[in-house]
């Protein structure tokens, strides 16, 4: 029987979402057509400059807000351990792993403006023995909140949430959804900005440059630098509306960071994310992480409702609330809230003495005992400890985003 405790200090492998490289022969599988509007924009002579470039962002997501994705990733990368296990020597874990890894799994992501709702499952992460394990994840961003669910697995034993105050660009959802977020919610500019860093696109400059990405013509957007010195360009194609086909991260002209997208037109001339691969080149022959995302089924500007934002939390759930709320800040001067989700939306509350014991029977105490007394002296190791508890997918799920932002930041 395992404490949920011990469940966060599993020391499983996270290994990073890593895929084959896509090459210019990944195609989108539709022909790109001529038309109308293409040929205005590649002709026209009128000064382009970012607000042309911000106007065409907020035609498309006028014609098209939102939609609905089944999205096929392939991933091939070198196995990386969280932080945390590192220190507490889990290098040594290393030597039991191949050099590269390889999986495929699935994703449902839905997305209208800054609301958004995923899934994801699949083997994606190794145990120290080198096996496979599934990961079977829930989230969402209702604009407010954002909300993780942890689903039970033949390796989790039970179902474990996180509820936050943290927008799902800056939490969860990291490069593997860049061009989504690109397309239905291209004016939230955080997913590009590197943590701390404050400027909007309006500080960005569109270079006199032109390039050429897979035969197309496109102009290159400049974002203001890191701390670090290190400098992202984003490829802009004014044949596909001034979409956004590569994003180039560097630093001393070396790139770090690369992720390129391919576009499928519909029948009304919305040009949207199709294929895109981003990686992680490292100066050797392969690069540490590739990732190859394709969309299998989609469907546009579907109905949503205000339920289609939220991830209900299952009974018997062990939940990490952090909403800054009255409720919240009353009970737990810290604004975290640990606890046992019972019938009724009730919360039986955990302490750190808690941490010990089985998964089962503190269910049985939540459901049949009295609530335990908080312990609120130690708020803070409470806290460490439910955040181990959902590491084991929380690190992988914002690990292609944490490497990214580690590499913009990286000083020289």
């Amino acid at each position: 029987m395992t404490s949920y405790r011990e469940w966060g200090v599993v020391p499983v492998v996270l290994v990073i979402l890593c895929g084959a490289v896509s090459t210019a022969a990944a195609q989108s599988d539709a022909p790109v057509e001529e038309t109308e509007s293409n040929q205005t924009a590649s002709t026209d002579d009128s000064p382009v400059t970012m607000q042309t470039v911000m106007d065409a962002w907020k035609e498309r997501t006028e014609r098209c807000p939102g939609g609905r994705f089944e999205l096929s990733i392939h991933s091939r990368g070198r196995p990386v351990l969280p932080e945390l296990m590192m220190q507490q020597g889990g290098r040594s874990l290393l030597a039991n792993l191949p050099e590269f890894v390889e999986f495929d799994y699935f994703s449902t992501v839905a997305m209208s403006g800054s609301n958004v709702r995923y899934s994801i499952t699949g083997e994606r992460v190794l145990g120290i023995d080198g096996t496979p394990r599934t990961d079977d994840v829930e989230g969402a961003f209702d604009g407010e909140y954002s909300t993780l669910l942890l689903h039970p697995t033949k390796e989790r034993e039970f179902p474990s949430g996180h509820i936050f105050d943290l927008g799902y660009a800056e939490g969860f959802l990291g490069l593997t959804y860049y061009p989504l977020i690109w397309a239905f919610n291209p004016f939230d500019d955080s997913p590009i900005r590197a943590e701390g860093q404050d400027w909007t696109w309006a500080d960005c400059e569109l270079e006199d440059e032109h390039k050429t990405w897979n035969g197309i013509d496109c102009r290159v957007i400049r974002c203001p630098p890191t701390r670090g010195n290190s400098q992202t360009d984003l490829w802009v194609a004014p044949t596909y509306g001034y979409s956004i086909v590569r994003l180039e991260s560097s630093s001393n002209g070396e790139i770090r960071g690369e992720l390129d997208c391919e576009y499928n037109q519909t029948e009304d001339g919305i040009w949207i994310p199709h294929i895109w691969t981003f990686s992680f080149p490292t100066g050797d022959e392969e690069p540490a992480l590739t990732v190859r995302t394709e969309v299998a089924e989609q469907e546009l500007n579907p109905d949503f409702s205000e339920e289609s934002w939220r991830v209900e939390m299952p009974i018997g759930a062990i939940v990490q609330d952090r909403r800054p709320d009255d409720s919240v800040a009353q009970a737990d001067g810290t604004g975290t809230l640990n606890y046992i989700l019972l019938e009724g939306g009730k919360r039986h509350h955990l302490s750190v003495e808690d941490a010990k014991t089985p998964y089962r029977e503190l269910l049985q105490q939540a459901l049949t005992g009295p609530e335990p007394k908080a312990d609120r002296g130690n708020q803070i190791q409470n806290w460490l400890i439910l955040a181990l508890v959902i590491a084991n997918t929380a690190v992988l799920l914002l690990a292609a985003g944490t490497m990214y932002s580690r590499r913009t930041r990286k000083t020289t």
